[in-house]
Parts: structure tokens; C-alpha cells; sequence
């Protein structure tokens, strides 16, 4: 049967005749399908036996299929493609393809293949993947035995091109591009596909150039490397270089090469100038590019034009810019564009006009030759004309090109364009805006601004084409928006680069007004230009004053500009703007700063527009000045009252602050200097175990004589420009010969410069001056010639007498000893009002540092009314009703954590509010210098205003209003009404109900939002029937690096109730938080009652706080039999400590970290177990050894329930450090149950050694400095990230993770997985955990993230 099937289909061509001459074209093979299917079943079964009839049968059978397909939608059948996938016929063929000895076969078959993908569906087409399509073709590309690479005619196979042609038609059928491209790499095939080049005419090449495209989509950048170094861009070159002809097809191709290199040059700026370096010129791809736009021309379609532009910007943009003389060639593609092309084919052609203008408008940044090669090809009189058109996108563009013209060009090529009546276009837009889009008008409105930002020489022409009125009047007219901001934004722009007369130019036309309404607008950016334009118009004002007095200043008072800027200065954006502008030119104001909490000494900050002084860096400075956004980059001077940790404790981290916001600046030679008694020098000399020396190289000594902060002394240094211009100050000592010379305070007296006085126009005329050029130089203080007398008149002449500059003490004296040798001080006879000197040295301000027993003292107030005008401004008094917390951030947050859940979050406290009842805080404090003297107590941003003089005195606007708690709660339940229910839902966690009174971890109960643990949570022993006075972990900080707003540094109060407790890390403001927790009297108490502290490093965010707390316990004990508190440090903390004695009385022992290792607490007990018991006592003086410390240590934990303190070593800096506590084991009901432990990880990365420490821990305290996604941040900083946190707790199986030092960017609660939520919690400053609150701790978490919802 099967030899008369062969005969009768031995020529496949006249049998297919004959049938459908018989039958009709498509009805007989449809008829004949179940035949053609048994044809390929038969074929296969035996192609092996019957090698000469088999793969004809096979072959005429695929050939029938493929006629099918073409003819697929003949009306006369209904042909159903799925039924080639479910009778076998994809199978046969995909066979077919594997025969590899009979090459006709797979040819036809694999063009039956691609017919297949052409006219199948998705579904279909999908399905050929599956069965494998893609294999065989690449195969059939890949076959070393049937393929001769060096063979001329291999591009004539019949086999090569239907496999490339099917590839390619699947690859836009299906997503399947970006596979084709790993498998073309994976195979080494893109040299076969670069060969397929050879003949750039054969029809292939349109399929190797779609492989090309797919390469640019979808490929890697691995990928398109391959492509690269297969010589790609050579071959498209080739394409291309071939003369244009009538060859439609070579045409297209050449098209389609020039769209590839295009998009090869989108993609990098790196590729972009690989396409326009792969050759000596681009002449052919623009001759290609010029053909492709007239094409646009001859079939009256836009897209063709549109893809020429395109690709030329894609060749042109980026930076840096390639080279103009390779660009060259494209200018008359653009003058095409913009000039021929619009009037044949209409408005559809305004997007290649567009973009034409936006790549000459990027050709025109290069400068002079770009700007010229434009000018020649004489583009610039049709560029000026296109402001006329309708599209505002096509404005737009042209006012980019004119604005790189007017900013990059030379004044002659510029000159070209005013010829051609630019700025006269442009002025009509603007006073025909009404009628115009407002794209037209905020476009023209951005252009004018760039220009005068970038040469300031065209304000000038602007002024005289009359620009600026009309901008003028858009930006007061318009609503406020976008178009506002950009007329704002251009006057701003103008007032800022403009000189003095045309500043004054602006004025008259009204652009206060304008910059007063902008501060109207909405945005940062937007409201900062307004405020740069007012400073721009105040600084034109101070060097043109009107009898001594900034004329624009009161302008912009009168124009509400002045409310405005004051309403602004507790913006979170522009605050910090507006508070530099009103210290600049509504100057001279101090600012007190000190803090709630009272536990440091006030500081006062005075003020001017070129410099800044600071008097007392006490703890929690920088954190108050980044909630008042107060710039502590434009501090100049420090200057210490006293040097002790009250006045000090800050300077340190701002030290640190301050190097690091000046480094890498211009300004990063110029350091801050500290001014201080002569004990600076131990302070410096201590920090320098810590603090880089080059951050404090400029100290300065006042002298035991008094001196002056001015020449001659430090001449050479305070004559700097801007250094001291407004102010100049000296300074006296204070150092009773009862106390030590550490105990020496500061009086600073500082006093503003003279104002010169006016001139006298009657002595004036009397003296012969008439050119009024010659008063205001008299009032700079130059002689002129007299005009009508033959005189030399001198500024004494003429000038009235000077307005003496105002005069502010700042005094701080510690103890009455120190008043009385302030009362009989001489330095200050000068100043008193019964001096004969006091007209000219009259004291307007005296700012009190000392406590309230010293200034309640008789002797000081009888000093205080040596002076009888000056305002008294007591900064250590004491305010018995104070309701603001000064963290208002921070007291926020704890108030809405306080609310959700007060069992962990307790109420934060107003410290000086909740002992003042009871007396404890300051017992002789009474309510200062009512009647005899005129003093008021400070508040917080309380400023004494010295200049103008028509303004001196008190300044309480900045004074926060009165906040209290229930202001917070009232915020937050109208944020989030649901947080309600919230709390009612968490304080079910702690109530448990009176009929099933059981344990808090087993409780099961039903309205609790999370589930109960899984048993790998399960409660450990530990916690059976424990008490609420076993333990509780007080988190004082919980962030990184430098105090925020919201989180202090690194701190841990251990608290072991009656039993005392420890600080684990004690940065900067510890003693602050604890009053925020325990209020003053209770910090106190905490204080008193540590047992030891324990630093994990020398970094200064976890030990800056220390010498405030040492000093405290210091001063609490005096009197009261006590030991020194045990220090556990590293060494540097130890170096530091020693240093810092010097100064201050710590009354403490230092025990180095290695020295409480495990194997050192295992030595200590087998020396013990080994030896007799000794009942000698050491003498005082005996110096103490590691294991005398580590024994004394061992009986302090002892007295506290703990058994052991154990240091390990973490992956941080040089000697950092983790630790564990270990609770003793307790009585359970008759069993002995293991006691609990607790491990805190300090910095680190994550470690075996946290691991192992942490094995079976109750408490993990971890750090979790960086999100996720900065893991290699982390591993720069040797820190954790959030995720690698919790995977040391969970490999180590800690009870209970708690996550902490978050970075300062992340305030509030970042992501945590549900996984992750099942054990652990976030940690918040001023939270306490219980050891009984553990089993429920986790269960808090999910309503910590609904009430950070909205912030993160």
C-alpha cells in the first residue's frame, strides 16, 4: 500500500494540481485531512526501514498542512487548528524537524511550523512552547554537521532561513523574547546570527534585525555585552552604508537598522557613544534617518518623521554630550523637520516638530560651535516664529531652545536672536495669556527664570523689552499653582542675580508683592524661592538704607510678607529659611534653649547674619535644636560659661555634628571654636580618646586675668572676613580661692557694634554740600571736598552722634562664693549705672545661668540692682506650672504609645511639673526678683531682640504655646478613630477575667486579635508565677547615631526595683529620659541606686551621657557612706574616664569588658573553689586588679539577683562588645526553676557570638540599625539589618526578640513579616517592659503598625 501511495505522490506538485482542478482548491485537503494524518503516522513508523519513500510521504504530508493553513479562512470549510495539536499532526511535524539526515523534510516542516505560529492563536502559540518549538529551531541553528559556517551559500539554506524566520515571527507572536535571548547566549549563537548579515539584501536580514530588537528589550546587560562583542553595531552599519535605491525591502531594513541603533543608544550613555564611535562618521545613518523623514512626506503619515526625530535625540541627549562635528550632519534633518513638514501633512507632524526643537534645544547647551552650526543653517528665524503656534508642547520646546541659546551662547550669537524679536514674542505671550493654553504661559514663565538664574546679563534686556512688569502682574493674578510658581520663581530668579538698581527696578513694579503671595504656595521648593527673592531684595536694601533703616523691610511688613515669614518658622520644611531671614535683617535676637528636664545647664544662642555664638553645650542640645530645626552648621563659636558635665555634656556629639556637616564644604578648614576657662584643657584632653583631634584644634584658653575675645591678642584669627563684624565680646573669671580652679565660671560681656549716627542736612549745607553722592559717603566715614567752600569736610563734620550698640551680659555663678566675687568684680564698674562711662555702656540684657539659690541669695540680687535698665532674664529658674514638654515630637509619639497601651508605654511625665509639689526637685527656689527687679523666668525659644533699636527687647513669638496630653490624644483620635477600640482591645491582654483566674500566658481569650503562639513560642519556665518586681527593661534611646526628634541615643535601664538596677550604654540625654520616665526626684532615686553601668564602645552615641549620670550619683551620695559605682567598659572608655577625673569627681571603678568574659567568671570560681577564704581587708590607696574588681562586681550582682555580667565580643569597632545577664534561679512551688537571662547584642553585625551568647535567651535586645534593603550599608557600618536581627534571635531561639538602634531615618516602626511579628517587638524610647508582660508582648505589635499607619 504504501508503494502505490509513494507512486501516486511522486510528484507532489501535479497530483495537488490535478486534485484541485477536480475537486476545488482547499475542499479536497480539508476532506483528506484523517489521510494526511495516517500519511505522517505511516512516514514515521517507517522511515528508518523505507529511507528513499518515507520522508517524501512525510514531506508532501507537510506540505499539505501548510496549504491548509494558508487557506484557513476559505469560506468553504471550517478548519479547527486545535485539532492539529490533539490528532498528532504538531507532534508529526516537531518530529519531522528532528531529522536531522533528510534536510528537505525539516525544511518543509519547518515552514508548515511558522505558518503554524502565524495564524494561531495565543493559546496555540503557548502551546507550541510547551511541546518544544523553540529547542528544535535553535537546534536546527546549532547543527555542526549540516551547517559550513564558511560557505557563501549558507545563507541560501533553506533550513537556516525557516528556522530564523520562525524564531523570529514566534518571538513577536509570544513573550517569549527574553528567553530567546538567554538561549541565543547560552549557545553561542549570535556569531551564526551576526554571520546572517553576509548579504544585507537577503530577505532574512529583517528577521535578524527583529533577534537585534528583541536583544535591546529583553536582554541583560550581560546579554547585549555578547551582542556587542559579536561585532553588532559593525553589521547594522552595514545595513545602513548600502546607497538608498528603489529596493523597498532594502529600504525598510535600512530603516529599521537605524530605529535599532537608536534604541541601543537610549539605553546607556555608555552604548550611545559606542553607536556614534563605531564608525568614522554618521553621514549614512543620517542619510537613512533624512529618507526615513521625506517618507514621511510621500505617504502623508507623521511616524515615519516622528522615528527619524526620535532617534536623532536618542543620539544627542544624555551627558556628557557626545561630540557636535559627529551631530553635525543632523541639522538639516531638524530644519526639515521644523520648516516642510507641517504645512503637507498638518497637525499630526507637531510631535516631531516637538521633538526636533527639544534635540536642538540639547545641541544648543554645547556652547559656541553647536549654537553657530545652528545660526548658519539659519534656523533661528523659524525657531522664533513657532511661538506663534498653537501646540503648547511645540512652545515649550522652542522656549528650551531659546533659554540654552540666551545661557550658553556669546553675546554676538545671542544678538541673533534679539534680532529676530525674541524677547518681543515672548512679551506677547505674556500679555496675551488670557487667550493662550496655560502650558504657553507657565513655559515662557520657566524660561525667563532659567535664563536670569544662569545669565545674569539678560536681566537686563528683560527690563528694557519690558518683560518684568508683565511677569509681574501674571504671578499676582494667578491662582496659586504651577503657573504662579513659575512667574514667582522667575522674579525671584531675577531679584536674586540682579544688581541694585535692578533690584530696585523690580521693587517699583511691585515684585514684593508677588514674592509676599508666593509664600502662599504649597511645596518646599516653591516657598524657598520666595523666601531667596526676599533675601536677595533685604540685601539690596542694607547697602542703600534710608537714615540708617532697610526700606524694604517695612515694604514687605506692609505687603503681609512679614506675618507670613513669621507664621512659617515652625514649618518642618522652610522653618529653618524663615528663621535665618528674620535673624538676618530683623537681627541681633537670643535664643534660650535649655531643656525640661533640667538636669543641664540653659544654653543661649545670640545671633546675626554672619555669625553665630552658643554659650553652653549641655545634654540635649542637638536634640533640641533638630526639633526647632535650629542649623547648627552656621555656629561659630562655643563659648563655656563653665567646663563640667552640666555645661558640656553635649559638646562632644555636636563637635562630632559639626565636623561631619562641614567636611568635604569650602568651608571644612574653618572649625568652630570653643572659648572656655583653663580647664578646657582637660575636658580636650579627655575627648581625645574619642574625638578626632582635628575636630577640636581650635580651643581657646580665656586667661585667669580676663581678656578680650577680640585684637590684639587673637588678632590674626577674629580678623577673619565675617568673624565678629556685628558683635565683640569679652570676657572675666570667676575662681574663689576656697574652691578648685576646676570649679572657674565665665562672665561674658557682649556688645553690638555702634550705629554711626545720621546725617546733619542743615551742618551739611552749611559746609557747602550739595551733591547728595557725598552724604553717603560722609556716612561711610570718608572726607569729601566741599562744593561750594574750599574745604575738606570730615565725617565728624556733619554726622550726628553714634546710637550706642546694646550690651547683654551672660553671668552663671555656680555658688554664692562665685556671686560675691562677681559683686566685687571690677571688670564690670564700666557698666553699672552709677559708672560715668554708662551712657555708652549701657546693659540692656543680663541672661542668669546661676541656680535659683544663687540668684535668691542677697548678695547677687544686690549686684542685680547695680544695673537699673537692663532686663533680667533668669534661665535656671524654676516654672512651677510649665505644661510644654519641649520634645513636643517626641512627647507626642510617647503620649499616642501611652494611650494604645499604658502597660508598656508609660504616661511621659513633665518633670519639672510633677516634683515642684512636693519640693523635692528645688526646695530654696522662690519666685524671682517680683518687685525690686524687673526679671521674668526664660522660656523655652524666648528671644531678646537687639537690633533694629526701634525693636529691642522681649520677643515671645517663637514661645510654644501650651500642650498638653489630652492635645495629643484629641490629634490622634481624629487621625485614627479606630485607635480607640485599639486600646480597649490591648488592655484585655492584661485583665484577666475573675471567673478563670489563670496564668497570663495560658489565657485564651477570645476577643484577641492574634492567635495564641505556636509551641515553639511556648512560655519558658523562666516565667512561671513571676513577679511584676522581679525585672523590667526601661528603653531611655533607641536610636543610632546622633539624637532625633523623635528617638535618643543608646540606652538601657535595667531595673530591678527594690533591688537597685544597671545601665546597659548610657549616650548622651540618659539622665533626661530617665526625668522624662521617673520625673526628677524618681531619676534621682534611679541614680542613686545603680549598681553598675556597663558600655558596650567607645562610640560616642553610647556613652556620651556617662560623666552627667557619674557626676549626679557623685552629688547625691556626698555625705552618704557608699561605694564607688563599677564602670565595665572597653579600654578607651577606661582611657577616657581617667582623663575626664581631672576635671569632674566620678567616684567610680573602671573594670575592662575582657576581664568579665565567660572564661574570666570561670577562672575567678576556680580560684575560689581552690582557695582558703581571706578576711583581709584592702587599704584605701591599695590599687584594685581586674579579679579584686570582677570579685566586687560578683557581689554587687549578688545584692541585685543576678548571678553573673558577661561580656562577649561583637563584629562592630575595635573592642565592642555584647552582653548577658543572668538571673539567679528562684523557688517554684517547691521547684527550683532556672532563673531568666537576658542579652543585649550593642552594635554589631550579625555573628556566632551573639548567636551563642543568645541560646535560650528570655530577652534578645538587638539592633536593627538599617532596613532591609541596605544590606550592604550594613555591612559597610558593620550593623544589622532588620531581617538579620531576627535571624540571630530565631537561630539562637530566643523567648523574646526586642529590636532597637533604628537609624535616625526610620523614626517610627518599620515592616516586620507576620513570621517575624510571632516574638518580636520594636522597641520606642521610654518603653518598660515586664518580665511578666513577655508572654503578650508580640500580641501588641499589630496595633503599633495601625497607629504608625499613616507615618510609617
Amino acid at each position: 500500500m504504501l508503494a502505490n501511495r509513494t507512486d501516486q505522490y511522486f510528484n507532489k506538485e501535479h497530483y495537488e494540481a490535478e486534485q484541485i482542478i477536480k475537486y476545488g482548491y482547499t475542499r479536497i485537503l480539508f476532506e483528506k485531512l484523517p489521510e494526511i494524518v495516517r500519511d505522517f503516522t505511516v512516514g514515521l513508523a517507517l522511515i528508518e526501514q523505507l529511507p528513499n519513500i518515507a520522508p517524501f510521504l512525510l514531506e508532501s504530508a507537510a506540505y499539505r498542512i501548510m496549504l491548509l493553513l494558508v487557506n484557513k479562512d476559505d469560506d468553504h470549510y471550517n478548519l479547527d487548528m486545535d485539532s492539529f495539536f490533539n490528532n498528532g499532526i504538531v507532534d508529526n511535524l516537531i518530529e519531522c524537524c528532528r531529522s536531522r539526515n533528510w534536510r528537505s523534510l525539516r525544511s518543509q516542516a519547518a515552514e508548515t511550523l511558522r505558518e503554524l505560529v502565524r495564524y494561531g492563536t495565543m493559546a496555540q502559540n503557548q502551546e507550541l512552547l510547551r511541546r518544544g518549538v523553540v529547542t528544535i529551531f535553535l537546534q536546527m541553528l546549532n547543527d555542526e554537521e549540516t551547517i559550513d559556517l564558511d560557505d557563501e551559500d549558507w545563507l541560501d539554506d533553506l533550513l537556516t532561513v525557516e528556522a530564523v524566520k520562525t524564531l523570529a515571527l514566534l518571538s513577536t507572536k509570544v513573550d517569549v523574547r527574553g528567553d530567546l535571548v538567554t538561549a541565543f547566549v547560552e549557545q553561542n549563537l549570535c556569531r551564526r546570527l551576526m554571520l546572517l548579515f553576509r548579504n544585507t539584501r537577503h530577505t532574512i536580514v529583517e528577521n535578524v534585525l527583529t533577534f537585534v530588537e528583541n536583544f535591546l528589550t529583553r536582554g541583560t546587560e550581560h546579554q547585549i555585552q555578547v551582542l556587542l562583542d559579536n561585532q553588532v553595531l559593525h553589521h547594522l552599519r552595514l545595513v545602513i552604508v548600502e546607497p538608498v535605491v528603489s529596493d523597498l525591502y532594502l529600504l525598510g531594513g535600512q530603516y529599521k537598522a537605524v530605529e535599532i541603533l537608536g534604541n541601543f543608544a537610549r539605553r546607556s550613555i555608555r552604548l550611545r557613544d559606542l553607536v556614534i564611535d563605531s564608525g568614522e562618521d554618521l553621514i549614512s545613518l543620517f542619510r537613512v534617518l533624512h529618507s526615513l523623514a521625506d517618507d514621511a512626506l510621500v505617504a502623508f503619515n507623521a511616524s515615519p518623521a516622528i522615528s527619524a526625530a526620535r532617534t536623532i535625540g536618542y543620539l544627542c541627549f544624555g551627558s556628557p554630550p557626545p561630540s557636535f562635528d559627529k551631530l553635525r550632519p543632523s541639522l538639516p534633518i531638524l530644519r526639515f523637520l521644523i520648516n516642510q513638514l507641517e504645512p503637507h501633512i498638518g497637525e499630526k507632524a507637531r510631535p516631531a516638530i516637538k521633538h526636533a526643537c527639544l534635540i536642538v534645544a540639547c545641541l544648543a547647551r554645547g556652547g559656541f560651535d553647536p549654537i553657530n552650526a545652528l545660526i548658519d543653517e539659519n534656523m533661528c528665524p523659524s525657531l522664533v516664529m513657532l511661538f506663534a503656534h498653537p501646540d503648547s508642547e511645540v512652545v515649550a520646546s522652542v522656549l528650551k531652545v531659546v533659554e540654552n541659546f540666551l545661557k550658553n551662547g556669546t553675546e554676538n550669537q545671542i544678538q541673533v536672536l534679539h534680532d529676530n524679536q525674541v524677547l518681543q514674542h515672548v512679551l506677547e505671550i505674556l500679555i496675551n495669556h488670557d487667550n493662550l493654553p496655560p502650558l504657553h504661559l507657565r513655559s515662557v514663565c520657566r524660561a525667563i527664570a532659567n535664563i536670569v538664574n544662569y545669565r545674569s546679563s539678560q536681566i537686563q534686556r528683560m527690563v528694557d523689552a519690558g518683560i518684568f512688569p508683565s511677569i509681574i502682574q501674571v504671578s499676582i493674578n494667578q491662582e496659586v499653582g504651577d503657573t504662579k510658581y513659575e512667574a514667582v520663581y522667575a522674579i525671584s530668579s531675577a531679584v536674586t542675580r540682579g544688581s541694585h538698581e535692578q533690584i530696585r527696578y523690580l521693587v517699583d513694579h511691585g515684585s514684593i508683592a508677588a514674592l509676599c503671595q508666593g509664600l502662599l504656595c504649597e511645596g518646599y521648593t516653591r516657598r524657598a524661592s520666595c523666601f531667596q527673592g526676599l533675601r536677595g531684595i533685604l540685601r539690596a536694601g542694607e547697602a542703600h538704607k534710608v537714615d540708617g533703616v532697610n526700606v524694604y523691610t517695612q515694604m514687605i511688613t506692609e505687603n503681609g510678607g512679614l506675618a507670613r515669614i513669621k507664621s512659617q518658622r515652625d514649618d518642618r520644611d522652610v522653618g529653618e529659611i524663615a528663621r535665618r531671614l528674620l535673624s538676618s535683617y530683623w537681627p541681633g535676637e537670643i535664643l534660650g534653649t535649655g531643656m525640661d528636664t533640667q538636669e543641664t545647664s540653659p544654653s543661649v544662642l545670640l545671633c546675626f547674619d554672619h555669625e553665630r555664638f552658643i554659650f553652653n553645650a549641655g545634654e540635649g542640645l542637638q536634640r533640641f535644636c533638630t526639633e526647632y530645626k535650629i542649623k547648627l552648621s552656621q555656629i561659630d563659636h562655643i563659648c563655656l560659661t563653665r567646663v563640667c558635665s552640666e555645661t558640656t555634656g553635649g559638646l562632644p556629639g555636636l563637635l562630632l555634628t559639626l565636623a561631619g556637616m562641614k567636611n568635604g564644604s569650602s568651608e571644612s578648614d574653618d572649625h568652630v571654636r570653643i572659648w572656655g576657662p583653663p580647664n578646657l584643657d582637660l575636658l580636650v584632653n579627655a575627648m581625645k580618646t574619642y574625638v578626632p583631634h582635628a575636630v577640636m584644634t581650635k580651643k581657646n584658653i580665656i586667661p585667669q586675668s580676663g581678656s578680650a575675645l577680640a585684637p590684639p591678642l587673637y588678632a590674626e584669627e577674629l580678623r577673619d572676613v565675617d568673624k565678629f563684624k556685628a558683635v565683640s565680646i569679652s570676657a572675666f573669671l570667676l575662681s574663689p580661692t576656697q574652691f578648685s580652679p576646676n570649679d572657674t565660671s565665665i562672665v561674658y560681656i557682649c556688645k553690638l557694634h555702634d550705629i554711626r549716627g545720621k546725617v546733619d542736612i542743615v551742618k551739611a549745607k552749611a559746609c557747602g554740600l550739595e551733591d547728595k553722592r557725598k552724604l553717603g559717603q560722609l556716612q561711610k566715614g570718608i572726607s569729601v571736598k566741599s562744593d561750594l567752600l574750599d574745604i575738606e569736610v570730615h565725617p565728624d563734620d556733619v554726622i550726628g552722634p553714634s546710637i550706642p550698640g546694646p550690651i547683654v551680659l551672660i553671668v552663671d555663678c555656680p555658688t554664692e562664693p562665685h556671686a560675691q566675687e562677681l559683686f566685687s568684680a571690677q571688670a564690670l564698674d564700666a557698666y553699672y549705672s552709677d559708672s560715668q562711662s554708662n551712657s555708652t555702656n549701657v546693659v540692656n540684657c543680663i541672661i542668669h545661668l546661676s541656680p535659683a539659690t544663687v540668684v535668691n541669695s542677697p548678695v547677687y540680687e544686690k549686684w542685680m540692682k547695680k544695673f537699673d535698665s537692663a532686663q533680667h532674664i533668669m534661665a535656671r529658674a524654676t516654672r512651677k506650672h510649665e505644661t510644654t514638654p519641649i520634645l513636643a515630637s517626641s512627647t507626642r509619639i510617647a503620649t499616642r504609645l501611652h494611650y494604645l497601651c499604658p502597660q508598656l508605654f508609660p504616661d511621659p511625665s513633665f518633670p519639672s511639673v510633677q516634683n515642684d509639689d512636693d519640693g523635692v526637685a528645688a526646695p530654696n527656689i522662690k519666685v524671682p526678683l517680683e518687685g525690686s527687679v524687673c526679671g521674668i523666668s526664660a522660656e523655652n525659644l524666648l528671644k531678646f531682640a537687639l537690633r533694629p533699636p526701634r525693636k529691642l527687647g522681649l520677643d515671645r513669638s517663637c514661645v510654644q504655646n501650651t500642650m498638653t496630653s489630652s492635645v495629643f490624644i484629641e490629634e490622634l483620635l481624629s487621625e485614627i478613630p479606630e485607635i480607640a477600640d485599639a486600646a480597649k482591645s490591648i488592655s484585655k491582654f492584661w485583665h484577666k477575667p475573675k471567673e478563670d483566674e489563670v496564668e497570663l500566658s495560658n489565657r485564651q481569650d477570645s476577643n484577641d486579635v492574634v492567635t495564641e503562639e505556636p509551641s515553639k513560642f511556648s512560655v519558658p519556665k523562666c516565667l512561671e508565677n513571676v513577679q511584676r518586681e522581679d525585672l523590667e527593661i526601661v528603653f531611655l534611646g533607641t536610636g543610632s547615631s546622633i539624637p532625633s526628634k523623635y528617638r535618643n541615643v543608646s540606652s538601657i535601664y535595667v531595673n530591678l526595683f527594690s533591688k537597685g538596677g544597671l545601665l546597659l550604654d548610657c549616650g548622651e540625654g540618659t539622665l533626661a529620659q530617665l526625668k522624662r520616665r521617673y520625673g526628677i526626684s524618681g531619676a534621682d532615686s534611679v541614680v542613686r541606686n545603680l549598681k553598675c553601668i556597663w558600655i558596650s564602645h567607645i562610640h560616642a552615641d553610647h556613652h556620651a551621657g556617662l560623666a552627667r549620670i557619674l557626676a549626679l550619683r557623685h552629688d547625691l551620695l556626698k555625705g552618704v557612706e557608699h561605694e564607688p559605682i563599677l564602670v565595665i567598659g572597653p579600654e578607651k572608655v577606661g582611657e577616657f574616664l581617667k582623663e575626664y577625673i581631672k576635671l569632674e569627681d566620678l567616684d567610680m571603678l573602671f573594670l575592662d569588658c575582657w576581664s568579665t568574659t565567660r572564661s574570666k567568671w570561670d577562672n575567678m570560681e576556680a580560684e575560689d573553689s581552690s582557695l582558703q577564704p581571706c578576711s583581709k581587708k584592702l587599704k584605701p590607696s591599695t590599687p584594685l586588679d581586674d579579679l579584686t574588681l570582677l570579685k566586687r562586681l560578683r557581689k554587687v550582682l549578688g545584692e541585685a539577683g543576678l548571678v553573673r555580667l558577661i561580656s562577649f565580643p561583637v563584629v562592630h569597632c575595635d573592642d565592642a562588645f555584647g552582653v548577658i545577664l543572668e538571673s539567679a534561679d528562684r523557688m517554684n512551688r517547691g521547684e527550683v526553676v532556672l532563673g531568666w537571662k537576658v542579652v543585649y547584642s550593642g552594635d554589631t553585625r550579625p555573628c556566632s557570638e551573639v548567636i551563642n551568647a543568645s541560646l535560650g535567651a528570655t530577652i534578645l535586645i538587638h539592633e536593627a540599625t538599617f532596613e532591609d534593603g541596605l544590606v550592604e550599608e550594613a555591612i559597610a557600618r558593620n550593623h544589622s539589618t532588620i531581617k538579620e536581627a531576627l535571624e540571630v534571635g530565631d537561630s539562637a531561639g530566643a523567648y523574646r526578640v526586642i529590636l532597637t538602634h533604628f537609624s535616625q531615618r526610620y523614626p517610627k516602626v518599620p515592616a516586620l513579616d507576620e513570621v517575624s511579628m510571632q516574638r518580636t517587638c520594636i522597641a520606642f524610647d521610654l518603653m518598660s517592659v515586664n518580665l511578666a508582660d513577655l508572654p503578650v508582648l508580640p500580641k501588641v505589635l499589630p496595633y503599633l503598625k495601625l497607629l504608625f499607619r499613616n507615618n510609617g
